[in-house]
Protein backbone atom coordinates (compact mmCIF):
# COMPACT_ATOMS: atom_id res chain seq x y z
CA UNK A 1 0.00 0.00 0.00
CA UNK A 2 1.30 3.21 -1.06
CA UNK A 3 0.91 6.46 1.47
CA UNK A 4 -0.02 9.79 -0.04
CA UNK A 5 0.02 13.29 1.14
CA UNK A 6 -2.66 15.62 0.12
CA UNK A 7 -2.36 19.59 0.66
CA UNK A 8 -5.54 21.20 0.64
CA UNK A 9 -6.59 25.15 1.01
CA UNK A 10 -9.52 26.02 3.35
CA UNK A 11 -10.69 29.15 1.88
CA UNK A 12 -13.27 31.36 4.10
CA UNK A 13 -14.49 35.36 3.27
CA UNK A 14 -14.53 37.27 6.56
CA UNK A 15 -15.80 40.82 6.98
CA UNK A 16 -14.70 43.18 9.12
CA UNK A 17 -15.60 46.65 10.50
CA UNK A 18 -12.47 48.80 11.55
CA UNK A 19 -12.22 52.43 12.74
CA UNK A 20 -9.20 53.97 10.79
CA UNK A 21 -8.70 57.46 8.97
CA UNK A 22 -7.21 55.95 6.49
CA UNK A 23 -7.21 52.72 4.23
CA UNK A 24 -3.48 51.38 5.26
CA UNK A 25 -4.54 51.77 8.53
CA UNK A 26 -7.54 50.07 8.60
CA UNK A 27 -5.20 46.81 6.50
CA UNK A 28 -3.17 47.33 10.20
CA UNK A 29 -5.89 47.57 12.48
CA UNK A 30 -8.83 44.48 10.94
CA UNK A 31 -5.94 41.51 12.17
CA UNK A 32 -6.50 42.28 15.92
CA UNK A 33 -10.38 42.22 15.57
CA UNK A 34 -13.09 39.49 15.44
CA UNK A 35 -14.98 39.20 11.88
CA UNK A 36 -18.35 40.19 11.95
CA UNK A 37 -19.07 37.45 9.19
CA UNK A 38 -17.68 34.54 7.94
CA UNK A 39 -18.49 32.29 5.08
CA UNK A 40 -17.08 29.30 4.06
CA UNK A 41 -16.14 29.44 0.63
CA UNK A 42 -14.47 26.41 -1.03
CA UNK A 43 -11.72 23.73 -0.38
CA UNK A 44 -9.34 22.71 -3.00
CA UNK A 45 -6.60 20.22 -3.30
CA UNK A 46 -3.80 21.88 -4.33
CA UNK A 47 -1.12 18.86 -4.26
CA UNK A 48 -0.99 15.33 -3.93
CA UNK A 49 2.15 13.01 -3.85
CA UNK A 50 3.27 9.86 -2.67
CA UNK A 51 6.06 9.15 -0.30
CA UNK A 52 7.84 6.24 0.83
CA UNK A 53 8.52 4.74 4.28
CA UNK A 54 11.92 6.60 5.26
CA UNK A 55 9.50 10.17 4.41
CA UNK A 56 7.23 9.18 6.58
CA UNK A 57 8.62 8.06 9.09
CA UNK A 58 10.50 10.94 9.30
CA UNK A 59 8.33 13.46 8.25
CA UNK A 60 4.97 12.08 9.50
CA UNK A 61 4.99 9.23 11.85
CA UNK A 62 4.32 11.03 15.19
CA UNK A 63 1.61 12.99 13.90
CA UNK A 64 -1.61 12.59 15.45
CA UNK A 65 -3.85 12.31 12.24
CA UNK A 66 -1.92 9.21 10.63
CA UNK A 67 -1.53 7.24 13.65
CA UNK A 68 -4.10 4.77 12.62
CA UNK A 69 -1.49 4.19 9.46
CA UNK A 70 0.63 2.65 11.47
CA UNK A 71 1.56 -1.23 10.69
CA UNK A 72 1.19 -2.91 13.33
Amino acid sequence: MVKWVIDTVYVTKKRYIVDAYTKEDALKKFSNQQPIEETYVDENVFDVRSINKYEYEKEYCNTKQLDWTKDK
